[in-house]
């Protein structure tokens, strides 16, 4: 469920404003699946000395600008949000006539449980976004509150996308990572022969997983370390003390395997990191 604010200046026809509101709500429904129904926007308008921006700000020409803000629940990928400001923008100029460079969009995330739709509910955690009745905990655990959110922790570009598995998942105040292997953006192999590369490139990978997810190295509480060569442990531990500088806090397994997905691959790390709140 997004809400939508659109602040645009007061020189406009109520029939552009509509316009431009039709665009925005046409947008999401067609790039993250919410039902047409789901429309909560207000719509503001202003003074022009009330809308302040640069007119060249990362080479960019505005003139007249249009300011999107959405607010909705966590977990979209970032290709989605992309496509979402590609149709946002492209709507607007063929309905309301605004130019493309005058289109500024924000999205704003958080929880189901952040939401109420009236009468002081939390429907979103009780029905989900569909409005269909969600899994109920059973009799046992009546009273409990339910289990936390699970969501998909991405990065862009996303190595792991192509394999359907995703780079990590975040559950409450904690971020669980896949296995991160020595491979570039595309999903290639770094450092092929070379275990401190590859150690090296594994590492920056699990750091952007961790960082995406809410946590950092710094804030890893549990890491297990799969290596083809046992011999290889006292570089990895050398490494270990430059990238986990909270290492008597580290819970670690580390573990020698006959092969791992790839037979270039001399190493592959998975982490627990914690979710510290602000």
């Amino acid at each position: 469920m997004p809400l939508v604010h659109i602040s645009t200046r007061s020189d406009k026809e109520p029939a552009v404003l509509e316009a431009i509101a039709n665009g925005v709500h046409r947008a999401l429904v067609a790039t993250i699946g919410i039902p047409d129904n789901d429309r909560f926007q207000i719509v503001s308008t202003h003074a022009e000395n009330e809308l302040i921006f640069d007119q060249h700000y990362m080479g960019v020409e505005r003139r007249d600008v249009v300011f999107v803000q959405i607010t909705l629940v966590r977990g979209r990928t970032p290709g989605r949000k992309k496509e979402l400001y590609r149709r946002i923008a492209a709507n607007l100029a063929a309905d309301a006539g605004i130019r493309p460079e005058d289109v500024v969009i924000t999205l704003t995330e958080n929880d189901r449980i952040d939401w109420s739709v009236g009468n002081g509910v939390a429907q979103l955690v009780e029905q989900g976004e569909s409005g269909e009745p969600s899994a109920r905990l059973d009799s046992a655990h009546a009273g409990v509150d339910s289990p936390p959110e699970r969501v998909r922790v991405t990065a862009d570009p996303d190595w792991y996308e192509s394999a359907g598995i995703s780079l990590g998942v975040r559950v409450g105040n904690l971020v669980f990572t896949s296995g991160q292997a020595p491979v570039d953006g595309q999903g290639r192999t770094v450092g092929t022969g070379d275990f401190e590369a590859q150690v090296r490139q594994a590492l920056a990978n699990l750091s952007t997983v961790l960082v995406n997810g809410g946590s950092s190295l710094a804030d890893t509480i549990k890491a297990t370390v799969f290596v083809t060569d046992i011999r290889q442990q006292d570089v990895f531990t050398r490494l270990r003390a430059e990238y986990f500088p909270d290492r008597p806090h580290l819970a670690e397994t580390f573990v020698e395997v006959s092969s791992l997905a790839d037979p270039r691959w001399m190493v592959e790390i998975e982490a627990i990191g914690l979710v510290r709140q602000s």
